[in-house]
């Protein structure tokens, strides 16, 4: 039977396949944000008497955790294959989400924060090697940025339910309610497969030994500036790394640097503090500038293979 990958044209099996991972990536990337929207339009910071640094702290540590999420679920993802970690990246951070809707002080919020974030960093490896690995090499790079472009609709949910729908029903609702998609789990399990390049380089890797490979993991540490940039960063990932290793790196490269934002609000508000918020946000310049040099030393992958390399190896 042909791969997925093979097929000359996009099936409806593609289509399926991007629109689960599609939605997933939404409401990841929404329990993400919603936080910062919530802290400002309802009664959360005095309800569990919080400080302007603790929610700094709150924002940060979601952050933060989504490295451990990239490194773990993208590991194990590579191990035990793309669709069973789709789901359970789903329902981490589901859970996490849910978790903060019942949160009773700083210390409860931050450990449902954490567990959020960890789903959400492993949720973004899986579902762009999933995607990568199942769509023909001619439209790689329009599926990769069709899925990342869910992260414009997961601003714009976090912007409605935080700013107008918080307001009516409560934070603790407003969290409960968003944990929802929780719910995709049961339709994924049912209606969409397992990567078969995955499948392919797993039987592969189970018959003469497997282990990892030594992989520079830093070359895309700083992604470049503008929403619609980002587009090309799964495809790109998906053809550089190879099959055994290729979910970790996604979920290393892309999350580890998000991670480190973890001192990001913190830095924010101390230089805010001092002078003016403006100048906090204008740090990030030097960041992208280096971001958009870096870049350059990339290789073009358009159109390759990604079972090429298993087969000669097999």
């Amino acid at each position: 039977m042909p791969l997925l990958s093979e097929s000359p044209t996009a099936l409806p099996i593609h289509r399926k396949i991007l629109a689960f991972s599609f939605i997933g990536w939404i409401f990841d990337f929404y329990d993400l944000l919603l936080l910062s929207f919530v802290v400002a339009s309802t009664s959360l910071t005095k309800d569990l008497s919080l400080t302007r640094d603790d929610v700094a702290i709150l924002l940060g540590t979601a952050l933060a955790f989504t490295a451990v999420g990239g490194l773990l679920g993208g590991a194990l993802a590579d191990r035990y294959g793309r669709k069973p970690l789709l789901m359970i990246t789903i329902l981490v951070y589901s859970i996490g989400t849910l978790l903060s809707g019942m949160a009773t002080g700083m210390w409860s919020l931050l450990a449902a924060r954490a567990i959020t974030g960890i789903g959400v960093g492993g949720e973004w490896a899986v579902a762009h090697a999933l995607v990568g690995e199942t769509v023909p090499p001619h439209i790689r790079g329009r599926y990769g940025s069709y899925l990342q472009s869910g992260s414009a609709f997961a601003r714009f949910f976090a912007t409605m339910v935080g700013n107008l729908l918080a307001p009516l029903i409560g934070w603790r609702v407003a969290f409960m309610v968003s944990a929802l998609p929780a719910l995709l789990v049961v339709f994924i399990r049912r209606q969409m497969p397992e990567s078969d390049v995955w499948l392919i380089d797993h039987q592969r890797a189970s018959a003469v030994g497997g282990g990892y490979s030594a992989i520079t993991f830093g070359f895309m540490f700083l992604v470049g500036f503008g929403e619609g940039n980002w587009g090309c960063i799964g495809p790109l990932l998906n053809e550089v790394f190879p099959t055994s290793v290729r979910a970790a790196a996604l979920g290393i490269i892309y999350n580890l640097s998000r991670g480190v934002q973890f001192l990001a609000p913190v830095i924010i508000a101390w230089v805010a503090s001092r002078s003016t918020f403006g100048a906090g946000i204008a740090l990030a310049a030097p960041f992208a500038l280096l971001a958009g040099i870096t870049v350059w030393a990339l290789p073009e992958t358009k159109g390759v293979r990604l079972i090429e390399r298993a087969r000669a190896i097999a």
